[in-house]
């Protein structure tokens, strides 16, 4: 439509865009050229040699290089091998950031979080789950739910704000709050208030908790036991 400005496309939909290294494909795609944006309906995808972006729906503001997948989205950052899945996700290419809402889940090789809302800072390798936040460390064995959990991946910590419950090795059940995890020297551990119970039936009430997994190692203060 010359007057508007638009162009409706149906069918097979291929739009590339050569200054911000991205390619589009969709069954139908409607273009607005006034305010440089695209939005997509049916098989929607967006790609270049880094990052794909699959959804239902699309929509790309060309200006301010953002993209918003929704229904079914999945992003895969070749880079980093992460995939992303939730109900809708906002990729910020210029800040290199994803935020997903509604059962979003972020997997990895060794890695699977889970969460209502996730915040990915690909640039520095971080993770921010947010609301029933899950994170399974497949490699060691143990699971940490939390309100809120923040990955810090290239250092391999794990931090928790709130509640925190820990399941580690099917062996061990840890309940505090503002938790950290260590992976690679395999250390959990709370100044706050903690409880555990083992898997042969006895409780533990201690304050600033310390664990070493791979010793199997506990340490704290003012330590209560209830043995089975």
């Amino acid at each position: 439509n010359k007057l508007t400005n638009i162009i409706e496309a149906i069918g097979s939909v291929k739009y590339i865009d050569v200054i911000n290294d991205v390619t589009i494909t969709s069954d139908k795609a409607i273009y607005f050229k006034n305010n440089e944006k695209v939005y997509t309906i049916g098989n929607s995808k967006a790609f270049n040699e880094n990052n794909t972006i699959t959804a239902s729906n699309l929509e790309y503001d060309k200006i301010n290089n953002i993209f918003k997948a929704k229904e079914n989205a999945v992003v895969k950052d070749i880079e980093k091998d992460t995939i992303i899945y939730a109900n809708e996700i906002t990729y910020l290419k210029n800040k290199e950031k994803f935020l997903s809402t509604g059962k979003s889940k972020a997997i990895n090789l060794n890695n699977t979080i889970t969460a209502s809302n996730l915040e990915y800072d690909k640039i520095n390798n971080i993770f921010k789950a947010k609301e029933n936040a899950v994170v399974k460390d497949i490699e060691k064995d143990t699971i940490i739910y939390s309100d809120e959990i923040t990955y810090f991946k290239n250092d391999e910590k794990i931090f928790t704000e709130g509640k925190t419950r820990a399941l580690i090795e099917k062996k061990y059940i840890f309940n505090s709050k503002n938790v950290t995890y260590l992976r690679n020297t395999e250390k959990i551990f709370s100044q706050n208030k903690s409880t555990l119970e083992d898997d042969n039936g006895n409780f533990y009430k201690l304050d600033n908790f310390f664990y070493h997994i791979d010793k199997e190692l506990l340490k704290g203060e003012r330590v209560e036991v209830l043995a089975k």
